[in-house]
């Protein structure tokens, strides 16, 4: 699923596969998530 979205790239060796993570791809994830946990009210807070 995370290599199908992009986020991973992987490599079969013999009987092994082997997975990396696409930078640039977390760093989209990364932004994306630090917009969306600015707009939210923070854990714990309350109402």
């Amino acid at each position: 699923m995370l290599r199908d979205a992009g986020l991973l790239t992987s490599r079969r060796r013999a009987s092994w596969v082997y997975y990396a993570v696409v930078p640039e791809a977390l760093t989209v994830l990364s932004n994306l998530l630090s917009v969306h946990a600015d707009a939210a009210p923070a854990l714990g807070a309350p109402a």
